[in-house]
C-alpha cells in the first residue's frame, strides 16, 4: 500500500512540473504574440504618462490612452533614467487593437500640440492636470487576452 502511495505522489509531482512548464511556455508565447502584434499591426496615438513605480530590481511606468472613447491604462516600458519627473506629460504610443491595454511607449517623442492631444481623446482639463487622473482606466483581463490570442469572441 505504501508503494502505491509513493507512485501516486511521484505521478502527481511529474504532472505538476509539466503543467508548470507548459504554463511558463504559454506566458512566453503570449508575450511574444503581443509584442509582434504591436510591432506589426499597432496603431499610433497619444498617451499620458500617469505613474511611475520603482521596486528593488525594476520599475513600472503606466500611460493612459483612449480607444473608441474607452480609457485604457498600459505599462509603457522602460524610460530613460530620472524620467519620473515627467509624469503628466504626453507621449506617442503604439497600441494593439487586439490586446487592449498593451502598448509600446516612445518616451523620446513628447507631444505638446494640444490639438493632437485632444484628437486622441483627452480633455483640456486632462492636458493641464499633472499626475494620475485616470482613475477609471480599463485594463484587459487575463481572460480577454487569452481569448484575443486564439481569436475567440466573448
Amino acid at each position: 500500500m505504501k508503494a502505491i502511495g509513493i507512485k501516486i505522489f511521484g505521478v502527481i509531482s511529474i504532472v505538476s512540473i509539466i503543467l508548470f512548464f507548459l504554463f511558463f511556455l504559454f506566458l512566453l508565447f503570449e508575450g511574444h504574440v503581443i509584442r509582434k502584434d504591436i510591432e506589426l499591426n499597432g496603431k499610433i496615438t497619444v498617451g499620458k504618462y500617469i505613474s511611475h513605480r520603482r521596486f528593488k530590481k525594476g520599475q513600472v511606468n503606466y500611460l493612459s490612452f483612449n480607444i473608441g472613447g474607452v480609457r485604457y491604462k498600459g505599462e509603457g516600458g522602460h524610460p530613460p533614467v530620472a524620467f519620473s519627473k515627467n509624469i503628466g506629460k504626453f507621449y506617442k504610443i503604439r497600441y494593439s487593437e487586439k490586446f487592449k491595454g498593451s502598448i509600446k511607449a516612445f518616451f523620446d517623442e513628447e507631444v505638446t500640440d494640444t490639438t493632437e492631444i485632444m484628437k486622441a481623446g483627452f480633455t483640456k482639463k486632462e492636458i493641464y492636470v499633472l499626475g494620475n487622473d485616470s482613475l477609471y482606466a480599463h485594463e484587459a483581463s487575463f481572460k480577454e487576452e487569452v481569448l484575443a490570442i486564439f481569436d475567440s469572441k466573448q
